[in-house]
């Protein structure tokens, strides 16, 4: 068998159907795929291949044509029409060609059709394949129907997104050495990895320690599973919250539980306790002393809570100092500032170096010198602070003090005040010259703070709370040793207008 070029017997075959076999074969032969058969069929004898082909040719012939059931005939015994192929219309529906052709009227329906069918309908008679396309819509839409105010819940894929994820106030988040933060609920920790929840509690994340970098708890994420009348569910989040250090955000969500009246499963008396607790851990001795006298008042003839009563005391003795009888005039003396009155203590942060803070009084005059030393360390910083009764500085426009740094460099120092809220003020940083001493000045009035409030980002704030300074914090920022000397520590009053 000779077959000419594909291209030839392709165009062969397009222009005219095949006259004879050898046409139809001969374009197989240049398809990979089908090069096999064609070999194969070359080697059949011509014999085969013409009973072959013959055969196909009857059996299609005999489909073809149409056949009368002898059985089927009419009562007077002529044939019956014979039966058409294809699908055929149901008794009492029209059939499309009949609708196309405006023979048929649609009866009116039981409902309104949607108005997207009832326009297609009314142009059926000019556009056909319109109304073809708008019974095909009918149909598939009749599946999807519901009773009229049923109650029909919506797939998961059609739910709204949780607008609050990937929010710090919303969620728990992880973030990790690289940067990267993972969101959800932090469920539990163990001592080499974390488990996080995710996706509405329905998946479980294991995160290994070693590539964390911290843990930010969110009591919105334990809240948000609670019955806005849980309040017993409420006070134990708030527990959570202190648990986790979260006092202020635990001491607003007592604060709101105890202005409800009727609450069942918790009562003023122990949220009263936790809010001195909570204001006793910031150190804001005096609405500790506050929330502890009313936790005090509610209890029973016979019951004493003495851990408590004894804090009371202490903090009584803190907040409200006794002025001592001299039993003759002192003599002259140096006059002592805050550097004297206080507790003036090292923080321990987690991103600060570690210093030791001592007081020290001359002998001879009486005066008393806070002495402050550092190691150095990785840190950017060190700090420490003065907790006392709580200072109004609304009269007050800067701190001045006397300060000595016995480095060989000059260290960098700058200063913050903490408000009843618990924000955090921080000044811009002085430069304090080696071996002298100097004197040196903070402001407290005017747009000089950056703050949690403006997340520390620009000293544009001004000191809010000024009625209610709880805390003083030093912060010295470097990583080398260094000693510093701190004395007469006052405020300056404003200057009247």
């Amino acid at each position: 068998m000779q077959a000419g070029s594909p291209h030839h017997n392709l165009g062969r075959l397009e222009a005219a159907p095949p006259s004879n076999w050898s046409d139809v074969v001969a374009p197989w032969v240049y398809y990979p795929k089908m090069r096999g058969l064609a070999t194969s069929l070359e080697k059949m004898p011509m014999k085969l291949m013409s009973i072959a082909v013959l055969a196909a040719m009857i059996g299609g012939s005999a489909l073809a044509a149409e056949k009368v059931d002898p059985a089927a005939t009419t009562p007077g015994g002529t044939p019956a029409a014979p039966r058409p192929h294809g699908p055929q219309p149901r008794p009492g529906i029209p059939s499309k060609a009949d609708i196309t052709a405006g023979k048929i009227n649609a009866p009116a329906a039981a409902h309104p059709a949607p108005a997207a069918n009832a326009a297609a309908a009314g142009n059926a008679k000019a556009d056909p394949a319109t109304a073809a396309a708008a019974g095909k819509a009918d149909a598939k839409g009749a599946g999807r129907k519901v009773a009229e105010g049923a109650d029909v819940k919506p797939r998961e894929k059609d739910k709204p997104a949780d607008t609050g994820k990937g929010t710090e106030e919303k969620l728990d988040f992880i973030e990790m050495i690289t940067g990267d933060k993972m969101y959800g609920k932090i469920h539990k920790e163990f001592p080499e990895y974390v488990i996080l929840m995710v996706k509405e509690d329905s998946g479980r994340i294991k995160v290994p320690k070693e590539k964390i970098k911290s843990l930010n708890y969110s009591m919105d994420t334990r809240l948000k599973s609670l019955e806005e009348e849980d309040y017993a569910g409420k006070f134990k989040v708030g527990m959570w919250g202190m648990e986790k250090g979260m006092y202020q955000q635990s001491i607003a969500l007592f604060e709101d539980i105890k202005k409800t009246e009727n609450k069942e499963g918790v009562d003023n008396g122990e949220i009263n306790k936790q809010l001195g607790r909570a204001y006793d851990a910031l150190h804001q001795s005096d609405k500790a002393l506050e929330a502890y006298n009313e936790y005090k008042q509610g209890w029973k003839e016979g019951f004493v809570d003495a851990e408590v009563a004894e804090r009371i005391t202490k903090l009584d003795e803190e907040v409200n100092p006794k002025v001592a009888e001299a039993a003759k005039p002192a003599a002259a003396k140096v006059v002592d500032g805050l550097e004297a009155d206080g507790n003036w203590v090292a923080e321990t942060w987690n991103n600060a170096n570690p210093c030791t803070v001592t007081l020290s009084t001359d002998p001879k005059s009486g005066n008393k010198v806070i002495a402050i030393t550092s190691v150095g360390g990785t840190k950017d910083k060190m700090a420490f602070s003065r907790y006392a009764q709580p200072l109004d500085l609304r009269e007050s426009s800067e701190m001045v003090f006397k300060i000595f740094n016995s480095a060989d460099a000059p260290v960098n120092l700058a200063c913050a005040f903490v408000n009843g809220q618990g924000d955090f003020h921080e000044s811009k940083m002085l430069k304090i010259p080696a071996k002298s001493w100097v004197s040196q000045s903070f402001k407290v009035e005017g747009k000089v703070f950056k703050s949690n409030r403006n997340d520390f980002k620009e000293w544009n704030l001004d000191l809010a709370g000024r009625e209610h300074i709880s805390r003083i914090t030093f912060l010295v920022y470097g990583q080398k040793p260094f000693t510093l000397y701190l004395d007469s520590l006052f405020f300056k009053e404003a200057k009247a207008n």
